[in-house]
């Protein structure tokens, strides 16, 4: 069985919530992409909707342990629209997904925890809720996550150029929210500039 196609989110317990949030959502916040992972120590979601309230992220829990809780935190219109692509909404729809994001959300937080909990293969379409290209998530299940051309954020299977310059965005968008946060600007404000930009 092939492991799963995530390869970018950095579960670090150090930091408390912002800093989490700045090293595993950078892209997210930035909007260079959809959505990102967020893995959490249990018991911070509190803390979380708090910071998220009045931005334009939204967030699922996708799992929960005693010890850590993973979301998935997004941007709604454009995971929507994301999702809607002709190539991706023929992915999903293949795999059993409805057009309405509402439900694709419930299904895969479905089968995410029934994959977690030992009672199911993995969810590959993880990977275009993340906004993966499709041919990325396609060329990893295809070779069984082997035989890529580059791993970055997730394995690439075509147009490594774009997609190594697209990680160079995302690093130099971490680095960026990082140096924001350290200068005593909160997390909540950051997300509300960079949600105008």
């Amino acid at each position: 069985m092939n492991q799963p196609v995530i390869v970018e989110t950095e579960d670090d317990d150090s930091g408390g919530i912002e800093e989490k949030l700045v090293v595993q959502c950078a892209p997210l916040i930035e909007g260079l992409k959809v959505s990102n992972l967020l893995i959490l120590p249990s018991g911070e979601e509190d803390q979380l909707y708090s910071i998220l309230l009045h931005t334009d992220l939204s967030y699922i829990q996708l799992f929960y342990t005693r010890d850590k809780t993973t979301y998935l935190v997004f941007r709604e219109d454009l995971l929507d629209q994301y999702l809607n692509q002709m190539d991706v909404r023929e992915f999903l729809s293949g795999r059993g997904y409805p057009a309405c994001l509402d439900l694709i959300l419930d299904i895969f937080r479905d089968r995410y925890e029934r994959y977690m909990a030992g009672f199911g293969a993995f969810p590959h379409e993880m990977g275009l809720l993340l906004g993966y290209p499709v041919e990325d998530v396609r060329g990893f299940m295809n070779n069984d996550g082997k035989n890529f051309l580059y791993a970055g954020y997730w394995k690439v299977y075509g147009n490594v150029p774009e997609k190594k310059w697209l990680f160079q965005r995302y690093e130099g968008a971490k680095r960026k929210l990082e140096q924001m946060l350290a200068s005593g600007t909160s997390l909540s404000m950051i997300i509300r500039k960079e949600g105008q930009n």
